[in-house]
């Protein structure tokens, strides 16, 4: 998935934000094989944002959004997460 936005803050580090439809859809299967390579490349990382991605789709919100902080420009780590539904509220 591409961000939507991506902002270089004053400190070096750069926040990029998500938007994904929270609709479960026909395609369940699509999402759940995509799950499972998110949580084979992960580590199983992807577990601590992926129940909380489940839980907002859940719910039948009409999007969710993720703001993902790094380090800096060059860092494939995230720092910082936060998941929010379609009205600005914070899942995670």
């Amino acid at each position: 998935m591409n961000p939507v936005s991506s902002k270089h803050q004053k400190d070096d580090t750069v926040v990029e934000t998500y938007k994904a439809p929270a609709r479960k859809s026909g395609l369940n299967y699509a999402r759940a094989v995509g799950h499972g390579v998110l949580d084979v490349c992960t580590l199983g990382l992807w577990e601590i944002i992926g129940t909380p991605v489940e839980g907002a789709i859940s719910n039948n919100r009409r999007f969710i959004v993720v703001q993902a902080t790094y380090a800096s420009p060059d860092s494939e780590t995230i720092e910082k997460m936060e998941i929010c539904d379609s009205d600005g509220h914070k899942i995670q």
